[in-house]
């Protein structure tokens, strides 16, 4: 699976309205929504990661099955 920007922002996104939800403030429904740059910027870096760690996972498991 290759990561586009879409599936990026999409993962920054959900990212970002989990922690909202967890203070109680508004979600947001666009990438374009983020008050401050360093604050997408900072998601975006994070969604990456988090992405790329949760396909080697499901490969090293579908690895694991064949």
């Amino acid at each position: 699976m290759i990561l586009t920007p879409q599936i990026i922002e999409a993962g920054a996104l959900a990212m970002a309205n989990f922690d909202a939800m967890q203070v109680d403030c508004p979600t947001l429904k666009s990438i374009d929504e983020f008050r401050f740059d360093n604050e997408r910027t900072e998601y975006l870096k994070r969604a990456e990661v988090v992405l790329n760690a949760a396909i080697t996972a499901w490969n090293t498991r579908a690895g694991e099955k064949a």
